[in-house]
């Protein structure tokens, strides 16, 4: 199922967090340093501005993030390839040859479709960044590190490679949106925003394609596990097992949170979704599920509760059967078809072998009704019908 990003949709979110933003402790320094480098840079930068009427700031701090500021790196991702007679290699893929970085910029911002005709606010500046580096953070209900880095509008979960992510990773390199807020300050001449057209006479940002991710090419099985375990860990066991794979189960999670979060519901991963699922609590659980037992789950059918009983029962009777046995002395009998070997094994060593055998799965088949009525009880299980 396919998920559309819409800048008219986003836009107060970027305003929201921009307004908002404050640069983390002991990191302007940094931003500041990079800042001035690109300020170094300007002529190049602004060689770009005047072929594509992207703001020199924009290429500027997108050229940082992609390859710190080195001309001999490709804006669309870093790879250094100018005048190699190679083609990229990373997202997007076979990109080139490029003879010059020039080039190589106009390429990139090319497929973007940015131009001359497009109007750049700050909250389009956030969008077409988002939008350069990949919308996939949304799926984890985090702001993008591209973005956000340095500020304290991000707190951690990096993509180490890509379609791979890691929820525990910090980036350690710095946002686009902090970046620019210090090149403003040290180089007013950056702040893109200046000339925009007055509040009574607003000139409408640039018509953004709207960005659509189908999650059978957009979304990587890691993704889908994050997404499925982050429902699961919620309480919406809809979602089913946490297998990577994008299907009705999955749809049925998302559609599930949602009802609880009064969103639309749509099974559809979109921005709002993935935003509440960020910060959503755990799922509220019907005070109802406190009563239930192992009893109560086999009544209605639970198949794991009816299996752990059967096991348990197996358990003692097997237990009980064996001590008997051994007990009246039975088993020589039956032991005497095993050969010597096995009737020279004293009594006492079957007998208590078969006890503990039937021990051990009857402490399994109850840990097992155990587990699976905390599971109820806690909401991570759907529970009785």
């Amino acid at each position: 199922m396919a998920r559309t990003y819409r800048f008219e949709d986003l836009r107060p979110e970027y305003a929201r967090r921009w307004a908002a933003m404050q640069i983390k402790p002991g990191k302007v320094r940094s931003l500041d340093a990079v800042a001035r480098k690109i300020i170094a840079g300007k002529a190049e930068y602004q060689r770009v501005e005047a072929d594509t009427g992207v703001p020199w700031a924009v290429v500027g701090v997108l050229h940082n993030r992609e390859c710190s500021c080195d001309f001999n790196g490709v804006l669309h991702n870093g790879e250094k390839i100018i005048g190699s007679g190679r083609k990229t290699r990373l997202v997007p893929k076979g990109r080139g040859p490029f003879k010059t970085w020039h080039e190589a910029a106009l390429d990139a911002i090319a497929i973007k479709g940015w131009d001359k005709s497009t109007v750049w606010s700050i909250e389009f500046f956030l969008f077409a960044s988002e939008v350069f580096n990949g919308m996939g953070y949304r799926a984890h209900g985090v702001p993008s590190a591209y973005l956000w880095s340095f500020s304290d509008q991000y707190a951690k979960g990096k993509y180490v490679a890509d379609h791979e992510f890691d929820p525990d990773v910090v980036d350690q390199q710095m946002g686009v949106a902090p970046l620019m807020a210090r090149l403003f300050v040290l180089d007013p001449s950056a702040d893109f925003t200046k000339g925009a057209a007055p509040a009574a006479d607003p000139v409408p940002d640039a018509p953004a394609e709207p960005v659509t991710i189908d999650p059978t090419d957009g979304l990587s099985e890691p993704e889908v596990r994050a997404l499925q375990q982050r429902l699961r860990d919620l309480g919406y066991s809809e979602v089913g097992r946490v297998d990577g794979l994008w299907g009705p189960r999955t749809v049925a999670g998302v559609s599930a949170f949602q009802a609880t979060a009064d969103l639309p519901i749509t099974g559809q991963l979109d921005t709002a979704t993935a935003a509440a699922l960020a910060v959503a609590p755990p799922r509220p659980i019907g005070t109802s599920r406190d009563n239930t037992t192992a009893s109560t789950l086999r009544e209605h059918g639970d198949a794991v509760a009816k299996s752990a009983f059967r096991t348990r029962v197996t358990a003692v009777l097997g237990g009980v059967s064996a001590f008997v046995l051994g007990v009246v002395q039975q088993i020589d009998t039956a032991l005497g078809y095993v050969g010597s070997l096995a009737s020279s094994v004293p009594m006492w060593v079957y007998v208590g072998a078969a006890v503990g055998v039937a021990v051990a799965l009857y402490l399994n088949a109850r840990n097992t009704e155990k587990a699976a009525v905390a599971n109820v009880r806690d909401g991570r299980d759907a529970g009785p019908a």
